[in-house]
């Protein structure tokens, strides 16, 4: 999608909505690997995932009507103040495994908000009945993500990270099914 962004210098009817969300998500599970024991690979990962995401998002903006810019913008704010009142709050209010149950339920609802990003392009291409801009890469790529995560957190016995990616493996098969 984003190889097409840049060919045309538009964003040509795609969303920055799951890309945000994507953002948004990273770092709420950055967060819950600094405070889990353990959480190296998720602080790893999902580092690497805020910088994606970044630089996903600049490009977007940049080849985005001067209107959608600054609604961009506002909604990146946004999200963002979100972020640190989450981070701010659940580190000052709680303790210990208190915080870290806590932060694992937040990260739960961050999950299955990036596959409930996507959905919006399904019910675009149910709708019009064309599939071109519904982001199948993304799509396969976050469903396959569902599966190595889901795998992950139950060998691990985590359920705010099996869970969400259960849940999230179902929608993203739901996605490819209607894109096929």
């Amino acid at each position: 999608m984003f190889i097409k962004i840049y060919g045309e210098k538009s964003t040509v009817g795609y969303s920055v909505m799951p890309y945000t969300v994507a953002l948004m998500s990273s770092g709420i599970w950055l967060y819950y690997g600094a405070i889990e024991k353990d959480g190296h690979l998720l602080i790893g990962v999902n580092a690497f995932g805020c910088v994606v995401e970044t630089v996903y998002i600049i490009m977007y903006i940049v080849y985005s009507p001067p209107h959608h810019k600054i609604r961009i913008i506002r909604l990146l704010s946004i999200l963002l103040c979100i972020l640190c009142t989450i981070i701010l709050f659940t580190f000052f209010m709680w303790k210990g495994n208190t915080r870290e149950e806590i932060v694992s339920w937040i990260c739960f609802g961050a999950s299955i908000s990036v596959y409930g990003a996507t959905v919006g392009s399904v019910v675009r291409a149910i709708r019009t009945r064309s599939v071109a801009f519904m982001p199948i890469t993304l799509t396969c790529v976050l469903t396959v993500n569902a599966i190595i995560w889901g795998v992950y957190g139950f060998l691990r016995g985590d359920a705010a990270i099996w869970v969400p990616n259960t849940i999230s493996l179902v929608l993203g098969v739901v996605q490819v099914i209607v894109y096929l």
